[in-house]
């Protein structure tokens, strides 16, 4: 073990935050005494404590950096205070465990602690460091490092879009600039909101920008930052959800992967935890055969084993139809061939997926918190689910599925409604096949959808919660 600087952050110890999430068990498995500090940002410990992280947010995805970047050497860099025992465990789903490194350290803050590890050919692993306190003290950092320097230095820019939902995008610029001013890839990084209401009243800042932008939906406002973020000359873009609760943690994961990544169409898509049960993955990316299909949903993030399976099964290279949501999906601009389809705010993220070669990834961490969609059915949202289904199958050449797959994606919308005696969603998808037959032109002319939108309001009368 050594003492030395001089080295390259892949990841950092992500510590719990409440504002966030507080599902302690997917950031630290603490054992006897051990607790954590929110004001010190640390993990105490006393004699006989014992700490495991191989939780969500700390496993780090070997396997896929060892694919995906590369990667030939790693190094375990610890600070902190006081004597503790420490192992360094590489896992695989379907194989034993291997301890790669164990020993008795002292913890200092002022001169972290590095830990070399032999080189290992993995396809699927990952690591995680386990801490048994031999006396009182704190974990402070706990940063996996490399000596390989990065292949390139992305530029990114933050395309958020928003709609009347101030408060939401004022939090969520206030958490991006407390990011800025302590991260040291402050000045790789520029936010650009979006406003497709007009209302926003965002304070103009070194980093953060707001273009005012008529009301297109989704598609419209990431387009009009896709465009700017060209003109500012950026390498990679990040679509992001104005309420989408995202760890700031996720933007310096997702700044080095790409940094390191051997091809230069890689993508990184988030993925999404739903408030209403956040110890548990809605997907993990998701793919499109007619339907939308979340990859790992279910995932119990408490559950180390399912863990370690999620994210080693993240490994594999994702199928042609794998596409990444807009909650968080960054992007190399160089690779972009096609604008945004007009779809106003649903199917968007999909077909702008499926229309490029982008080489996708998720990765440990990098994830939204944010409602579920059953959470926000109503008809306008099932009118604008089958018309972009739809659209998918008839426009995408990778989609061509036939006439009757093509039709039955309709026939399952109606079955469904039916089942429920939901007669006003039933008109608003015999809306949207209405509108899909009138084909491409349609959409064209009516990119704010905001004739459809006011049939559909009118029409809500007893779905109405």
């Amino acid at each position: 073990m050594t003492r030395d600087t001089r080295r390259h952050l892949l990841q950092s110890l992500a510590l719990p935050d409440p504002e966030m999430c507080t599902e302690r068990e997917l950031y630290v498995r603490l054992n006897g005494g051990a607790w954590f500090c929110g004001e010190s940002r640390t993990i105490g410990f006393a004699a006989g404590d014992r700490l495991a992280f191989d939780t969500y947010f700390n496993l780090f995805p070997l396997g896929q950096w060892v694919q995906d970047c590369g990667l030939e050497h790693i190094e375990l860099l610890l600070s902190g205070a006081g004597e503790a025992e420490i192992r360094v465990v590489l896992a695989h789903p379907e194989r034993p465990v291997v301890t790669l490194a164990k020993d008795v350290i002292r913890l200092d803050k002022a001169q972290p602690l590095a830990i070399p590890l032999p080189g290992q050919t993995v396809d699927q692993a990952v690591l995680y460091l386990e801490l048994v306190a031999l006396g009182d003290g704190h974990l402070h950092s706990a940063d996996w490092t490399t000596r390989q320097p990065p292949r390139r230095r992305p530029d990114i820019v933050l395309a958020v879009t928003t709609y009347r939902r101030e408060q939401a995008i004022l939090h969520t610029v206030a958490r991006f600039e407390a990011f800025a001013s302590v991260s040291p890839l402050a000045e790789r990084f520029r936010m650009l909101v979006i406003d497709n209401g007009r209302s926003a009243d965002i304070p103009p800042s070194e980093r953060v920008t707001c273009l005012p932008n008529e009301n297109l939906g989704g598609a419209g406002g990431f387009c009009r930052g896709l465009s700017e973020a060209r003109a500012r000359g950026a390498t990679h873009c990040i679509f992001m959800d104005d309420d989408a609760r995202t760890p700031m943690d996720a933007l310096d994961r997702t700044w080095r992967f790409l940094a390191y990544a051997k091809d230069d169409a890689a993508a990184v898509a988030g993925a999404m935890i739903a408030t209403r049960q956040a110890w548990t993955i809605w997907e993990n990316g998701a793919v499109f055969d007619g339907f939308c299909r979340p990859v790992a949903g279910g995932t119990d993030l408490r559950d180390p084993g399912q863990v370690i399976g999620m994210i080693s099964d993240a490994v594999q290279r994702k199928p042609f139809n794998f596409y990444g949501g807009w909650w968080f999906f960054a992007f190399p601009l160089a690779h972009v061939r096609h604008l945004p389809f007009p779809f106003f705010v649903r199917g968007d993220d999909v077909s702008f997926s499926l229309a490029h070669d982008f080489d996708t990834a998720t990765l440990p961490g990098v994830v939204s918190f944010q409602e579920s969609f059953t959470e926000k059915d109503t008809p306008l949202t099932w009118y604008l689910d089958l018309r972009s289904h739809l659209a998918h199958l008839l426009s995408l050449p990778c989609m061509d599925v036939g006439r009757a797959p093509t039709l039955r994606v309709a026939v399952w919308f109606w079955a469904r409604t039916l089942m429920t005696c939901h007669y006003e969603t039933m008109q608003a998808i015999n809306l949207a096949l209405e509108d899909v037959l009138a084909g491409p032109d349609y959409f064209a002319a009516h990119p704010d959808a905001g004739e459809r939108r006011s049939q559909l309001n009118a029409l809500r009368q007893v779905e109405a919660w």
